[in-house]
């Protein structure tokens, strides 16, 4: 199963492994790697506006 899209892979289709995640394309692939950047860079963001004593990028909408 890909983990971007949710769609079945065929036991002889090629596909992409990249840190424990399979993906069914090169388009999945893409957008799996964008996420995690873009997760990466949330972290490291909030890390520094939490040195910086500032309100965390997000803060508002996340539910405690």
């Amino acid at each position: 199963m890909c983990n971007q899209c949710f769609g079945t892979l065929e036991p002889d289709s090629q596909f992409y492994v990249h840190n424990g995640w399979v993906y069914c394309d090169q388009e999945c692939f893409n957008e799996g790697i964008q996420n995690e950047m873009m997760y990466a860079w949330l972290v490291f963001k909030n890390c520094i506006d939490l040195y910086n004593g500032e309100e965390l990028l997000g803060s508002q909408t996340l539910v405690s």
